[in-house]
């Protein structure tokens, strides 16, 4: 599963369109997408749109159904450390992060965002030294994976 670091609004439009049409497994792609990208943009959207995703896992045999359960936890995790609630953000993204085992790019991607959200939290802890090593973790995923949009955010941070 190869996840965006960011999207236009337009593509969020076009997949809300396409989520009203779908049905079944159809459905998970959309959800997943839809939740990921509306996590800053709309913070109870994405957790309800992320909370459609669990049926659909439990039926689905994907290959990538840990990487999709990532995606989830760290939908959850974005919610709670924009709210101030560190602890349980930390928690959720290092739950994201065992997840995303392996080096195939759907976890090498899922490896970097949820460091990118780990530097987040450190540095909103005031530790940014944790916070510079979770982003060199984080950016040595997106190089791994050659996402060299991940890499210039990552840098730039």
């Amino acid at each position: 599963m190869v996840v965006d670091f960011v999207v236009r609004d337009e593509a969020l439009a076009q997949w809300e369109a396409e989520l009203a049409l779908a049905q079944g497994g159809a459905r998970l792609p959309l959800l997943l997408a839809l939740a990921w990208h509306s996590r800053q943009r709309d913070p109870a959207r994405a957790r309800a749109l992320a909370a459609a995703v669990a049926p659909l896992l439990v039926q689905s045999a994907a290959a990538d159904a840990a990487l999709a359960r990532a995606r989830v936890w760290l939908v959850e995790a974005e919610a709670h450390s924009l709210a101030g609630q560190l602890d349980l953000a930390e928690y959720q993204a290092e739950q994201a992060l065992a997840q995303c085992g392996g080096a195939t790019p759907g976890a090498l991607l899922g490896q970097a965002d949820a460091c990118w959200l780990l530097a987040w939290i450190a540095n909103d802890r005031g530790d940014c030294e944790c916070g510079a090593r979770w982003l060199a973790q984080g950016v040595a995923a997106a190089r791994a994976v050659g996402d060299a949009l991940r890499v210039d955010v990552f840098d730039a941070a």
